[in-house]
């Protein structure tokens, strides 16, 4: 699934590099092309970057949690664990659905 999502994410920014391209700009029906396939993609990618943000946030918060002795701040990194594991299941539900065929 991963290796999918980055190949979804690198002809994303392949498109994007492409809609740039002065050459292809002049072409306004490869231009259309490209922006709709551009933009069909770009939910996905949406997604799979939110996903990469709550997994390093994630990350950081088990970090504070293994690192502090401060009860009150221990609390909070549990909660923000909570919370940012929770995300990240969701997120990784969406992204499963959002590689079906539509």
């Amino acid at each position: 699934m991963w290796e999918r999502l980055e190949s979804i994410e690198a002809r994303y920014e392949e498109l994007t590099s492409r809609l740039a391209d002065p050459e292809v700009a002049a072409d306004y029906t490869r231009v259309q092309e490209l922006a709709r396939e551009r933009a069909a993609l770009e939910p996905v990618v949406r997604l799979l970057r939110d996903h990469r943000q709550v997994v390093r946030s994630l990350e950081d918060a088990r970090q504070l949690l293994a690192e502090t002795s401060d009860p009150e701040l221990r609390e909070l990194a549990q909660e923000e664990v909570r919370t940012l594991t929770e995300q990240e299941e969701r997120l990784v539900q969406e992204l499963k659905l959002a590689l079906l065929p539509k």
